[in-house]
């Protein structure tokens, strides 16, 4: 891996990888990776990344695809065997004016199915589409000696989206096998607020709740019932000196 900057708001990384996961079946094999990075005034930074390896389909083991999953962790979208280039394309911006941050990034992945078919003819492949967008506010925090940590809170609202499908045409046979012609459309969103509460220099309690929703009903935790499904969670992290 090689990483730097140049011109003073540049940054990059470059590397060469053994996979792109550890201990995944869905993982590729030789994997490229690049990321720039622009920092701009006022807090502004905006970069792009790109990656791309090769998958490997084996009959005798489970489908190798990505799956979907929501932030619940339900698994609204099941993996495909997927066979030959596998591409990424993001983006992301981050903006911190003041006690704000406001996030945002976006990334697209395309899986080819060479020799998938039940004839081994090539398929459509497989595509993958992930945006979120987020604002944190943090309250209560004083610089200097008057600084009181109990006092110190933020407050985030963020919104997600994963979408699933393949690039052939749309027909009147789709399916969720995993080596169908015509991949089923499946999705989930989810609106997340949530709040942290630093309790000490290294405790911080965290909680959120959040709001589902599936694009296929036939895919969500209640089948036919495409939503709204509620989550929560809470989180006790401490930090060892």
């Amino acid at each position: 891996m090689a990483f730097g900057q140049f011109r003073r708001r540049f940054a990059y990384e470059a590397g060469l990888f053994a996979g792109d996961a550890n201990g995944r079946n869905s993982r590729s094999g030789m994997t490229a990776a690049g990321r720039l990075v622009w920092n701009g005034p006022r807090g502004v930074e905006l970069a792009g990344s790109f990656s791309e390896g090769r998958t490997s389909a084996v009959d005798t083991e489970a489908a190798n695809g990505l799956e979907g999953r929501s932030q619940s962790g339900y698994r609204f979208f099941e993996r495909l065997y997927v066979d030959g280039r596998r591409t990424r394309v993001g983006g992301d911006a981050v903006w911190t004016p003041g006690r704000w941050r406001v996030t945002a990034e976006a990334m697209r992945v395309r899986d080819e199915r060479a020799g998938q078919g039940l004839d081994l003819e090539d398929l459509p492949g497989a595509v993958g589409i992930g945006w979120s967008a987020a604002v944190t506010r943090e309250f209560g925090r004083r610089p200097g000696p008057t600084r009181s940590r109990l006092r110190e809170w933020a407050l985030g609202i963020r919104l997600d989206s994963l979408e699933f499908d393949d690039v052939g045409p749309a027909t009147l046979e789709e399916s969720v096998r995993p080596r169908a012609t015509d991949v089923r459309a499946r999705g989930g969103h989810t609106l997340t607020t949530g709040v942290s509460w630093n309790l000490s220099r290294w405790a911080r309690v965290m909680g959120n709740a959040s709001l589902e929703r599936y694009a296929d009903a036939r895919s969500a935790p209640e089948p036919g019932n495409r939503g709204l499904y509620w989550a929560f969670g809470t989180r006790l992290q401490i930090q060892m000196p």
